[in-house]
């Protein structure tokens, strides 16, 4: 497995100035930082560059849209879902993270369900340990998510 980059590492450790500093102008982010990262432009040249981006995994197993969803921005989500990105794959790892789930864990909860939804991500989608975003969002005890998920028929 590949080391992980001063990027990923100082943003999975909640440092996201850290992660800023290290990302720099971002011009050699890979698919993966830029979505974590929110960097709308380098997100699209790297999938200019590489179409193929938007599905590949991470050493970790993740795909980029489960970093945007968790870390980065509705836009980035949605460039990486237009770019072909897979709205309901778990990650390949023991977390089997949906982008659903990764959304409701994230800092931006509301609106990338929203944009998950209406693209038609399944709203019951399990992780491995059997969780769904509705869970997520009652253990935050975020009213509006539990809302719009329970709006979309999560149960």
């Amino acid at each position: 497995m590949a080391a992980v980059s001063a990027v990923m590492r100082a943003l999975y450790s909640g440092r996201r100035a850290d992660a800023e500093a290290a990302a720099g102008d971002g011009h050699d982010l890979t698919v993966f930082e830029a979505a974590a990262l929110g960097r709308d432009d380098a997100l699209a040249r790297v999938l200019t560059t590489d179409p193929d981006a938007a599905r590949a995994r991470s050493d970790d197993g993740f795909l980029a849209i489960h970093y945007a969803c968790f870390f980065g921005t509705p836009a980035c989500t949605a460039a990486l879902l237009d770019a072909g990105a897979p709205l309901d794959e778990p990650s390949r790892n023991d977390m089997g993270v949906r982008p659903v789930n990764a959304a409701a864990a994230g800092p931006h909860p509301v609106d990338q369900l929203r944009l998950l939804l209406e693209r038609g991500a399944d709203v019951n989608g399990r992780q491995a340990s059997g969780h769904t975003a509705l869970d997520e969002a009652r253990s935050r005890d975020l009213p509006e998510l539990i809302d719009l998920l329970e709006g979309h028929g999560a149960a």
